[in-house]
């Protein structure tokens, strides 16, 4: 009724109306995302909205998969798109840290299983994100106030930096500052300088275990060059951030014969280190296993594995002179 009146009235003012109504929409959306933007905690909500939205369409996508594949997957393929609940009641029945763990795998396996074929974990634009506080949790305090600002400046370390600075522009004959701790996920792959590697032996917990087993804390600086003149720099590294980093993929061959994801039971929704002897229900995972599935069901997304980076709380300062043509390295 609204439009119409107008239109009957004021022919030629319908446009202008139209026009002025959206752009208080897009006023209104601006200052929406103004208070979003300087509001953590509406920011907070906003990202576990969306990390809910993204779970419950992985999981509906792997329900359709699980459909359209019923009567032209083999029988043995059943196991895998029971792996998501096996993962939830592992977790449902897990301390509270560990619970996570085993939810973060549910929702992993949700995410591999809607996708389409796919082996190459950076060829997947949407990375898997975990809390890094929460992987923290299952390491000593001692790894972020002493561990990481170690490795932070050791020889390979800044040797690395100089080697990425380098290739990405910054030696000029002028004064420069670097960040790539805000830069963009999609770069953190050529920006990060060093890496921790954790290894399966190193953990206990099987929270941890069941989300991420093998992973590497990587690095990434912040800082500014001064340019002293004839191929001489100045560089202070002033921040250093970490980040976890992991693939979601099953590559690997069996070593010595052992080759087992553990023993995973769809009618006890539970996984066991060894087989069950007397339930013929536990049934061997391994990685072979989840690369036939792929090439016979044409499913299987890998993806990258990704916290947003952490500032090294302890970290100090540290400044080094660098002459860019002889690659020498001195300390003022």
């Amino acid at each position: 009724m609204f439009y119409t009146v107008i239109w009957t009235l004021q022919g030629d003012f319908i446009f202008c109306v139209l026009h002025a109504r959206k752009r208080l929409r897009n006023i209104l959306k601006i200052q929406f995302f103004q208070k979003v933007r300087n509001t953590p905690f509406l920011l907070i909500k906003v990202k576990i909205f969306l990390s809910i939205v993204f779970t419950v369409r992985n999981k509906l996508l792997c329900e359709h998969n699980e459909i359209i594949t019923r009567h032209t997957r083999r029988k043995e393929d059943d196991i895998f798109f029971c792996l998501p609940l096996i993962a939830d009641a592992m977790g449902n029945k897990a301390n509270e840290k560990d619970r996570i763990g085993w939810h973060y795998l549910r929702d992993m396996f949700y995410k591999w299983l809607a996708g389409e074929a796919n082996d190459v974990p950076q060829n997947n634009p949407n990375p898997f994100w975990v809390d890094i506080d929460w992987v923290l949790r299952y390491f000593p305090k001692e790894f972020l106030t002493i561990t990481f600002p170690l490795n932070a400046t050791t020889a390979r370390a800044i040797d690395s930096l100089n080697t990425i600075l380098a290739r990405e522009g910054y030696f000029e004959e002028k004064n420069k500052k670097f960040d790539f701790i805000n830069s963009p996920w999609q770069e953190w792959e050529k920006l990060y300088y060093q890496r921790f590697d954790v290894e399966e032996r190193h953990l206990v917990e099987i929270g941890i275990i069941a989300a991420l087993a093998t992973f590497t804390f990587r690095f990434l600086p912040k800082g500014k060059i001064e340019y002293l003149g004839e191929n001489q720099y100045k560089v202070t590294l002033e921040q250093v951030a970490i980040f976890v980093h992991d693939l979601f993929n099953f590559e690997g061959d069996a070593v010595f014969g052992f080759d087992t994801l553990g023993y995973w039971s769809c009618e006890e929704k539970d996984v066991s280190p060894i087989p069950g002897f007397t339930n013929k229900s536990y049934i061997k995972i391994c990685n072979a296993k989840f690369r036939d599935f792929r090439e016979y069901n044409k499913i299987g997304n890998d993806f990258l594995v990704l916290s947003k980076p952490k500032l090294i709380d302890n970290f100090v300062e540290y400044m080094y002179n660098y002459n860019y043509e002889q690659h020498n390295i001195s300390y003022p």
